[in-house]
């Protein structure tokens, strides 16, 4: 038999050889992946380059402050027919405003509704708030056709009618 001679540093130039190949490869991918993270950036920034004008020229903050009994009222005067009180909900919901903050936001709206809208019922019962001067819907019974003049109406606001004062003396 022969002997057969093997040098130690062969196989460590092998291994060494081999991690070399490993680490450009992950540095290939490394790279792959920071053009298309630069690539995301780009489009990120052109993004907000775009939407920078709509979020300064954004109508919903002047919504917002208008308060919600404004914006039902607005809502109303606006729609050419009745609508349900899920309708406002949606409505408000579409210019982006969140009532979901209230204890119970239905119950709100419909108050809201009574006061600065007519009222009807149709014959199942389904309530639709509208202005006065508007057909009611098919199978509609009026429930309550007027309301107060604008001067008289609440918003929550400065507009409250003052409530008589009460005498809190007992005699």
């Amino acid at each position: 038999m022969a002997i057969v001679y093997k040098n130690p540093y062969e196989k460590f130039q092998t291994l060494a050889e081999q991690e070399l190949a490993l680490l450009r490869q992950e540095r290939e991918r490394l790279v792959q992946r920071m053009a298309e993270i630069d690539e995301r950036e780009r489009q990120f920034c052109e993004y907000l380059k775009a939407v920078a004008p709509l979020v300064e020229k954004d109508p919903g903050h002047a919504h917002a402050e208008a308060g919600l009994t404004n914006l039902c009222r607005q809502i109303i005067d606006s729609t050419p027919r009745w609508v349900t009180a899920q309708e406002v909900r949606m409505t408000l919901k579409g210019m982006g405003m969140d009532i979901s903050s209230y204890t119970n936001p239905m119950s709100v709206l419909h108050s809201i509704l009574h006061r600065v809208a007519a009222f009807r019922r149709d014959a199942k019962g389904k309530l639709y708030f509208g202005r006065r001067e508007l057909i009611g819907p098919p199978g509609s019974q009026v429930v309550r056709a007027t309301f107060l003049p604008p001067e008289e109406q609440s918003d929550g606001k400065k507009n409250a009618r003052a409530q008589p004062e009460r005498d809190t003396k007992r005699a």
